[in-house]
Formats: C-alpha cells, sequence, structure tokens
C-alpha cells in the first residue's frame, strides 16, 4: 500500500512529484547548502499562486536499521516541521515551515521533504563568532540570544540534541534563527547536566573557563540562560565542557579507524 501524508500548504501535484526526485532537486536548485545524506537547496516554487523563493530539506537514509524501524516512527520531515512550530509557538525563531510531505510503501518512509522559509542575507553563527573583524558586542549580542533560545527549549522539556554554532543563522539585523530540528526530544526530567552539556556542545570559547577574561563567550551564554553566577553552575559547566571535549576526541579518533 502507497500512501502520503501531507501538512502545510497544498502544492502542486508537479511540484509535489518534482520534489520527490532528488535529482531534480540537485538540477534545479538555485543554491545547494548541503548534499551529503541529506540536501538542503534552495529553489523557486509555485507557493500560493506565487513564485517564491524557498529552502527546501530532503532526508535521506544515514542506515538500515531506521529504515527498518520507519514504520513506527514520523519522517524526519515531519518531525522538523512539527518541531517548527512549537518552537514558534513559544517565541523562538526558526525558519518557518510551508508544506511537509512523507511517503510511504506498506508503512515504510519513502520520499520525505520540508519546504521553509528562506532567511535571506543571513551568516552562520559560528562564521560570526569566529570572524575576527565583528566587533565583540555583536558576538555578545548573537550568544545572549542563543542562551535565550535554548532556555525556552529547556523550559519546556526538550533538547535540540545537536547543538553547534552552525546551526543558528543570523540575519542582517541580528535575529537568528535555530535549525536541523529534527533530532530534538521531548525529556520527561532534564538535570542541570544535562541542561550544561547541550551548552557545552557550542564550544564557544577557548579558555573552556579554566580562567578569568572579560571576554569569555560562555559567561555571557551562562548568564543570559541563567542568570546564576554561582561556583556549582560554573563547575558543572566546566565538567560537561571537558566531557564534550573528550566525545570529539573519540569522534575523531573513530573516523581515523575507518580509514586506515
Amino acid at each position: 500500500m502507497f500512501y502520503k501524508v501531507h501538512q502545510g500548504v497544498q502544492l502542486d501535484s508537479q511540484t509535489v512529484e518534482n520534489l520527490r526526485s532528488r535529482k531534480w532537486i540537485e538540477s534545479n536548485a538555485i543554491r545547494v547548502y548541503k548534499n551529503k545524506v541529506n540536501i538542503v537547496a534552495e529553489l523557486k516554487l509555485r507557493v500560493n499562486e506565487e513564485d517564491k523563493y524557498v529552502v527546501v530539506k530532503y532526508f535521506g537514509w544515514r542506515n538500515t536499521v531506521s529504515f527498518i524501524l520507519s514504520p513506527f516512527m514520523r519522517s524526519r520531515a515531519q518531525k522538523t516541521f512539527d518541531h517548527s512550530l512549537l518552537l514558534l509557538a513559544n517565541g523562538i525563531r526558526v525558519p518557518a515551515p510551508i508544506a511537509v510531505y512523507t511517503f510511504r510503501r506498506f508503512g515504510f518512509i519513502g520520499e520525505n521533504f520540508i519546504v521553509m522559509e528562506k532567511i535571506k542575507d543571513y551568516r552562520l553563527a559560528r562564521e560570526v563568532i569566529r570572524d575576527d573583524n565583528e566587533s565583540l558586542e555583536r558576538k555578545k549580542i548573537i550568544v545572549r540570544e542563543i542562551g535565550r533560545m535554548i532556555r525556552k527549549i529547556h523550559e519546556i522539556n526538550y533538547i535540540h540534541n545537536d547543538l553547534t554554532p552552525g546551526n543558528f543563522l543570523v540575519d542582517a539585523e541580528h535575529n537568528v534563527y535555530l535549525i536541523d530540528l529534527n533530532r530534538m526530544k521531548k525529556k520527561f526530567f532534564l538535570s542541570w547536566q544535562r541542561k550544561m552539556y547541550e551548552l557545552a556542545k557550542l564550544n564557544l570559547c577557548s579558555c573552556d573557563l579554566a580562567y578569568s577574561h572579560k571576554d569569555c563567550l560562555y559567561v555571557e551564554l551562562l548568564e543570559e540562560y541563567s542568570g546564576d553566577k554561582s561556583k556549582k553552575l560554573y563547575e558543572l559547566m566546566r565538567k560537561a565542557i571537558r566531557k564534550n571535549r573528550l566525545r570529539r576526541k573519540a569522534k575523531k579518533l573513530l573516523l581515523w579507524r575507518k580509514k586506515v
């Protein structure tokens, strides 16, 4: 049995068929942002009787196990759509979702993609933070906004689960948008250790909070996130940073061993 699940704006049948083809997306993209397991591309599509520049994310498969379990799961495109609406309802900026389609064959997820608002004139937060020509004040504004956004996510007992500065877009007015929402998870309980570990993944400063200095972006993040300047909180953050460093080293080692 073949069927599709759709939410959002109804796209015309030919557009939907086109977007089911990864090759069509690659061939017609104005710009391709990513093209590995998933493809993320800017396209010009007909939406609500007018031509619009949008971003389409088409999801591929990372492993066979996920495909086998897919009859019991939402598609990653559907998760992104649902999480986008959730975060927007809680005052967190994300690219507005326009439409999502999931095609299934006998329950197994086939093609699945989401159409989203295009954010104009943006830079990745990672680029801004690492740019020596950017003012420290602008970096602090961005980091404070990231802290506010993560606090709100944690307040509704969710984790993003893939926090990096590369998953935040910054437009010309300093508005910050969070992307890559398909890994978000609902947690029954979020410990402070788990919260700090998610924050530590941002890798904001080389000091790792080991010493004090006036331009530390971790301090800006924590003050906006909690307002707590206690030694206990900072010690939890230091431990989380060390744990994250070990995780990254282990990941690099595994990748190296695969290549050998």
